[in-house]
């Protein structure tokens, strides 16, 4: 019964052979998406998650992270619709996605997911990705905003998107 699916939520199994974030049968090596990663040029910064996306972007000198857009995902068409959309008019010449990984270090389920998603976005929009280190991107972005005294639910609408430009910045100042 699992060949004849055709959901499209993205935080659903996929059938084998599906063309989506999470479809092993295409997946490309790592090495593959990061080894031409530009210097200059528009970054997407991207907090990944199954429900929704966090994006910034940075200028083209790669010196300021900015805060984009908190995107709810639909299909993978609109997913798609979106990040070409976004691509297009930031001129976008790469993208970090941000890896959630333990305290230790080490990856989890949701690690795998934000790689899979990644080789889809790399499969769909020919970016090439890197990634960085997420932890307590979150947790930052929501001590900055309560810091700035943004309420509880204007926090809540935004912490997505501030946590993908924390995300962008590191990788920027870590020199990618």
């Amino acid at each position: 019964m699992a060949a004849a699916m055709t959901d499209q939520s993205p935080d659903r199994a996929r059938p084998e052979g599906a063309d989506g974030p999470g479809d092993r049968s295409d997946r490309q090596p790592e090495a593959a998406a990061t080894e031409c990663f530009p210097s200059e040029g528009c970054l997407l910064g991207i907090d990944f998650g199954t429900k929704r996306i966090g994006v910034a972007y940075c200028d083209a000198l790669q010196l300021v992270a900015t805060p984009l857009h908190n995107y709810r995902r639909g299909s993978l068409n609109d997913d798609e619709q979106f990040f070409q959309a976004v691509i297009r008019d930031y001129q976008i010449v790469g993208a970090v996605v941000g890896l959630p990984v333990h305290i230790s270090g080490d990856e989890s389920r949701k690690s795998r997911q934000a790689r899979d998603f990644a080789a889809w976005l790399t499969r769909r929009t020919s970016l090439p990705v890197q990634f960085q280190d997420e932890r307590y991107s979150s947790v930052q972005a929501d001590a900055q905003m309560n810091a700035a005294g943004l309420s509880e639910k204007r926090r809540k609408d935004s912490i997505d998107m501030v946590a993908a430009r924390i995300i962008l910045d590191d990788f920027l100042r870590s020199g990618g």
